[in-house]
């Protein structure tokens, strides 16, 4: 598997970092995408939507009362049974828990990383998978954090949409954590310079 050098990691790192006044940004996803970005860049996990997904209804949801969420105790999440991986309900939103091995991991790995949010250093990802409509999307753009991103497969007048144009003749955005490319880049940054994103000042 290709991957980023620690010295490449390093030097992305102290970007991020400089630009935003040292602080660890916090990268709240509706799937793996953060998570990755966060691995790939050497970054510390200081949010809980990591190795998970919602669908996008539920996504928009918790985005929409994340402080409120994000006070919810993870024990108190509802699990499923007979699912190949941990999947629960924190109150009404459904997650799919699917890179974690078990429920003890998924208390004590959400408990944690929860704790590590930062409100003042957000930055929001969306995607137009997992059923997401018209109207999901224009609750998205309603969203009042400052720095919010949405990947999409079609044209969108909006300046949060990342357009990807390589899924435009799709329903839907493909894998954006598969590489693009034999070096190692991946789909998320084919058309948008992240690391300048998590760079911003607050």
């Amino acid at each position: 598997t290709l991957m980023r050098s620690s010295a490449a990691s390093d030097v992305y790192k102290r970007q991020i970092y400089n630009g935003n006044s040292k602080k660890h940004p916090t990268i709240i996803s509706q799937n793996c995408t953060g998570g990755v970005m966060s691995h790939d860049l050497g970054l510390q996990f200081t949010s809980p939507t990591i190795n998970l997904f919602m669908e996008s209804e539920d996504y928009i949801k918790f985005l929409e009362n994340l402080e409120y969420y994000l006070s919810i105790d993870a024990n108190q999440i509802e699990f499923i049974q007979d699912s190949p991986y941990p999947v629960g309900y924190l109150e009404d939103i459904k997650i799919y828990f699917v890179h974690y091995n078990s429920e003890e991991e998924v208390i004590e790995k959400w408990n944690i990383r929860k704790s590590r949010v930062d409100m003042n250093n957000l930055f929001i990802i969306m995607t137009d998978r997992d059923g997401c409509t018209d109207e999901i999307f224009n609750r998205f753009i309603n969203l009042s954090f400052k720095n919010k991103i949405f990947y999409s497969h079609s044209k969108k007048d909006n300046n949060c949409v990342i357009y990807m144009p390589c899924f435009k003749h799709e329903n839907q955005v493909g894998g954006l954590t598969d590489f693009c490319n034999i070096l190692g880049k991946r789909y998320y940054a084919k058309y948008f310079d992240y690391i300048k994103w998590l760079s911003k000042k607050q």
